[in-house]
């Protein structure tokens, strides 16, 4: 697993191990065609003494096996998240950019990331028009 800096660390292959997409052997099915799809994973926590866990590793691993947006419904999106606080999987107090529109803590930002989440949800403006709201719309008319 790569972080955003481009750098790997020793703990790849424990956190392979502990995957639910294994390495070898039988693989999952991962196409969900009528299913939207956002994560939110820290890149990395806020300071030296915050501890990262495999939560990002793994999620990295596990969205990495979709190879085209037609598996998750043509609306799939991974949104990095820095500056995680409390916990490396506290994704809600960090940072991130969503359409130009950084969200972050108050008072620094106006929008906090749970915010952006929530647009994400309910199509709300500035999330992108494969939001899982315009997904869920989608599908009431099929």
């Amino acid at each position: 697993m790569n972080n955003s800096s481009g750098l790997s660390t020793t703990y790849d292959a424990q956190w392979q191990a502990m995957s639910i997409i294994p390495s070898t052997g039988t693989q999952p099915s991962l196409s969900y065609p009528n299913t939207g799809i956002s994560a939110w994973l820290c890149e990395y926590p806020p300071g030296p003494n915050v501890t990262f866990n495999n939560a990002t590793a793994e999620g990295g691993l596990f969205f990495y096996q979709f190879t085209a947006q037609s598996q998750a419904g043509n609306s799939l999106w991974v949104n990095g998240v820095t500056n995680c606080t409390g916990t490396p999987e506290d994704v809600e107090g960090g940072v991130t950019v969503i359409n130009t529109v950084t969200y972050g803590p108050p008072p620094q930002y106006p929008q906090s990331v749970i915010n952006a989440i929530e647009n994400d949800m309910v199509g709300a403006a500035p999330s992108t028009a494969l939001s899982c709201n315009a997904l869920g719309l989608v599908r009431l008319q099929q």
